[in-house]
């Protein structure tokens, strides 16, 4: 296995009041500049599903058709609409962060915007970033930035909002859609809380767990 470099990535430990002197072998072996506050705030601040869902979703005939369309390239292929979408997913995700006592900034991280954070800004970081317009796929619509990202991502954001009552149209939007593409349900496959061992909680049962491993 060849390795060309180690970006710097965030963690988080459960429970959260767990000895901290775990953290510098991490750092040893994968470094990181964050430490989050729990696992939930760390799976809420993932970047990917709110990258990936937009592109892929309005690409979806040109990802099943690179035999008769040519190779994909999902951040050349980043439209208006994609971005549109990567923000409306985002704000929902903020959404449940925000029951959750977390203030999430994980889009504003990435694309590093100089005011708040518009759609606009999203496809300029996607679509004319030098180092990401280049890199080819999704190669069909069973590639991990679906696959992965819907399951393991999108489901349990709309899962959670669920729990506190905040509403997830546009992600819910994104999991039916790929359920139909992919003719199996998303939404019993992927991560719910009964997977996760939530289920029957309330927000300040999942806060105490999160921190001392116990309800």
């Amino acid at each position: 296995v060849f390795c060309s470099g180690m970006s710097p990535i965030n963690v988080a430990l459960f429970p959260a009041n767990a000895d901290r002197k775990v953290l510098q072998d991490i750092q040893d072996i994968s470094p990181f500049n964050r430490v989050y506050d729990d696992v939930l705030e760390c799976d809420l601040s993932l970047v990917n599903p709110s990258v990936h869902s937009g592109p892929c979703l309005i690409n979806l005939g040109a990802i099943e058709q690179q035999d008769l369309r040519g190779k994909f390239c999902m951040y050349e292929h980043f439209t208006f609409g994609a971005a549109k979408i990567d923000l409306a997913i985002d704000n929902e995700r903020k959404a449940v962060g925000a029951a959750f006592g977390y203030k999430l900034r994980p889009l504003e991280d990435f694309v590093e915007p100089k005011g708040a954070l518009r759609w606009q800004d999203i496809y300029m970081k996607m679509h004319g970033e030098p180092s990401l317009t280049p890199i080819s796929g999704p190669d069909s619509i069973w590639n991990r930035y679906l696959t992965e990202d819907c399951p393991n991502g999108l489901v349990p954001w709309s899962e959670l909002g669920k729990l506190c009552g905040i509403e997830t149209p546009v992600i819910d939007s994104v999991i039916n859609v790929y359920s139909v593409v992919h003719e199996r349900s998303w939404r019993e496959l992927g991560l719910t809380m009964d997977k996760l061992g939530l289920e029957g909680m309330t927000v300040s049962q999942i806060k105490k767990y999160l921190v001392s491993g116990s309800v």
